[in-house]
């Protein structure tokens, strides 16, 4: 290197294998204001022992003002209040202009806890970004640490920092390493008379990685093997997944299976499979009752005073009152009685307070009557039946006699 006066410039020179660079730094600051020329003789040789082709020259010439303003801190890795910072993050800090590498040390570039216990680690610089790099090796979860960087840290023409730069952040939590827990299920394990609109509720012990929540993770099966198809969500507030089913069959058994391939935020699967099973309820009764047979049957004559007057059903009903079970005379005026029902026989009996000889009646069920299912009669069920006349009680008498009384001559 040579001054416009080809003055030489003493200096000091080290090459970089790496980076097939050499770098020339002078003895002594360059003077400002002056121009330099730069040769490359072709003595230089390559690893091979092959000289240059020719000499290289380059010229370049010094401001006009020595550099007096400091350095200046003008980014941070992590940002100051950062949190959730990784233990293995790098420290970084990048400056206004490039520094002079002897003074960023372990002693200008700082890392403490609130403890001010310094904190190992190496630091280093990076010419080319200007960056000043801590490297620490014993960073705590859930920990603030505080950056200082001190004023000794000097640009190239020597000037410190204005000031010390400090900053602060916190690491993360220590890692998940604990996998999931089912905590319940809807239906429950082992369930029974389980509705077909049911959808199947799992509720886990942490918050859940949705995708892995899906329709292969979460199965459920017929009592044959066969897969029921439906859709499955994840409700993050809940923590809970819902396996919505396409159709249910009623008065069947279903077996759940909540696969190990599911986890959690932290990636941590579940240790092992979940499975339950439930039944479903037996087919709803929407068929409504009806009477089956009467007695007296309809339009039977001669039918006794004290017959009692019975309904037999089609299947088990809630048991009838004078207002579902009534008798009316041939004018339409209600006969007074009591009404039983018997359940094992599904027989209702109206027993009346009195009954006329020779009179035509009207029974009657109506559609009050309901079966244990709540399905009413579809319609009334009538019948009639008329009773027989008054039986005779009177003695006979001897009107008359051939021959008469006392009569004489008689041939």
């Amino acid at each position: 290197v040579f001054d416009d006066s080809e003055n030489s410039v003493e200096g000091y020179l080290s090459y970089d294998d790496a980076d097939k660079t050499v770098t020339f730094r002078p003895a002594v600051n360059m003077s400002h204001n002056r121009g330099y020329t730069v040769r490359i003789s072709p003595a230089i040789r390559d690893l091979g022992g092959n000289p240059m082709a020719a000499a290289f020259e380059w010229s370049f010439t010094t401001s006009e003002k020595p550099d007096t303003t400091p350095p200046a801190v003008i980014s941070t890795i992590p940002e100051n209040g950062e949190t959730d910072v990784a233990l293995n993050r790098s420290v970084t800090a990048a400056f206004s202009e490039m520094m002079d590498p002897s003074t960023i040390t372990g002693e200008t570039f700082r890392i403490t806890d609130y403890s001010g216990k310094r904190i190992q680690g190496s630091v280093s610089y990076d010419d080319t970004n200007q960056t000043a790099t801590f490297n620490p090796v014993n960073l705590n979860y859930e920990t603030t640490y505080l950056v200082a960087l001190i004023t000794e840290i000097r640009d190239l023409a020597g000037n410190g920092m204005a000031q010390n730069v400090e900053w602060s952040f916190t690491t993360g939590a220590e890692p998940d390493t604990i996998p999931p827990a089912i905590l319940s299920t809807l239906p429950e394990k082992d369930a029974g008379d389980v509705s077909t609109e049911t959808l199947l509720t799992i509720a886990f012990s942490e918050p859940m990685d949705a995708e892995s929540i899906t329709n292969d993770t979460v199965q459920v099966s017929d009592s044959s093997g066969k897969r029921i198809s439906g859709t499955v969500t994840y409700h993050e507030a809940e923590m809970a997944a819902i396996f919505t089913p396409q159709a249910l069959a009623y008065d069947t058994a279903y077996t759940a299976v909540i696969t190990a391939q599911i986890r959690d935020l932290a990636g941590n699967p579940m240790s092992a499979d979940y499975s339950w099973s439930f039944t479903t309820a037996a087919e709803p009764d929407i068929i409504p009752p009806s009477v089956i047979s009467t007695i007296p049957h309809d339009t039977e004559t001669d039918v006794a005073l004290n017959r009692a007057i019975t309904a037999d059903f089609s299947e088990p009903v809630i048991p009838l009152t004078t207002e579902t079970f009534q008798i009316f005379d041939d004018s339409g005026n209600r006969v007074e009685g009591t009404v039983t029902y018997d359940d094992t026989n599904r027989i209702a009996t109206f027993n009346p307070d009195r009954l006329a000889y020779d009179t035509t009646y009207r029974a009657m069920i109506t559609t009050g009557v309901v079966d244990i299912a709540g399905n009413p009669m579809s319609e009334n069920t009538e019948w009639s039946f008329t009773t027989g006349a008054e039986p005779d009680t009177l003695p006979p008498t001897v009107r008359a006699t051939m021959p008469e009384r006392d009569a004489a001559d008689v041939p």
